[in-house]
């Protein structure tokens, strides 16, 4: 699978190849949806608190007597059917907001994304972000070639770079970050995502290890089971061997 790699006056250099585990996946809508809400009710802090009759202030008193005025009963003037009283069912600061999310799900998740965005032409990878200074023009200027100037961009490297960072502050709609701090909501709150080549490198070795791990993994459950079985079977035949030479009349009768 190939990309075209650009530098930064936008000029196309060659075309890359992408591995297809990473970048070729099948797109899973509902995975993709599922993971955006754990991420986004994980960030959720809450605010809103209201207080409940007990910790409204006042209303320690019993407003008129229990008999003979003609009113409902009532034992203070805080009580939630008056005005000034607690609230019923109100928000609260205590709210947890958390859901779990599998680790294996998140990653499914993000190659989704990425393979989604590719295929639309919204991934553009540049071979080097190096700049002796912020230079805002600069980069503007790699944007408005590439037709994505003052649309939301996302701009990913492997290790920090100042001068980028500063220069993408004074453009709008961008934003930078670090390759192994990003997430699935960041690439789904942004149109075009920017990588430098380390940073794709960075996602293919990352994620085409751990496949490679798995495997390992694999192989050396069945060896183990394999050892583990010959183990068992070589001990049942030494435990017959051992029957038959003290009293071989029993086995021959049994057979």
């Amino acid at each position: 699978m190939k990309q075209p790699l650009y530098n930064l006056e936008s000029k196309k250099l060659k075309d890359i190849d992408l591995k297809k585990e990473i970048f070729d996946l099948a797109i899973n809508h509902d995975l993709v949806y599922q993971v955006a809400v754990s991420l986004a009710s994980n960030k959720r802090r809450p605010i809103a608190h209201t207080k409940i009759k007990s910790e409204v202030r006042g209303g320690g008193r019993k407003p008129w007597r229990q008999k003979g005025t003609g009113n409902a009963r009532t034992g203070s003037i805080r009580n939630p059917i008056f005005r000034g009283g607690g609230i019923i069912f109100g928000p609260r600061n205590s709210r947890n907001f958390k859901k779990k999310i599998n680790k294996k799900m998140k990653k499914k998740a993000f190659l989704s994304i990425l393979s989604a965005k590719l295929k639309d032409n919204e991934i553009k990878i540049v071979n080097d972000f190096k700049l002796d200074r912020p230079d805002t023009k600069k980069m503007a200027g790699l944007f408005k070639k590439l037709k994505t100037f003052d649309k939301k961009t996302f701009v990913i490297t492997k290790e920090r770079n100042e001068n980028l960072e500063k220069s993408l502050n004074n453009i709008k709609f961008s934003k930078y970050r670090l390759a192994g701090q990003i997430c699935c909501l960041d690439l789904l709150n942004y149109k075009f995502v920017y990588f430098d080549q380390a940073a794709v490198q960075y996602y293919m070795d990352k994620y085409s290890q751990k496949e490679k791990n798995k495997e390992k993994k694999n192989i050396d459950q069945d060896k183990s089971r394999s050892k583990e079985q010959k183990k068992s079977r070589n001990q049942d035949n030494k435990l017959q061997d051992k029957a038959k030479k003290k009293n071989p009349k029993s086995i021959k009768k049994t057979k």
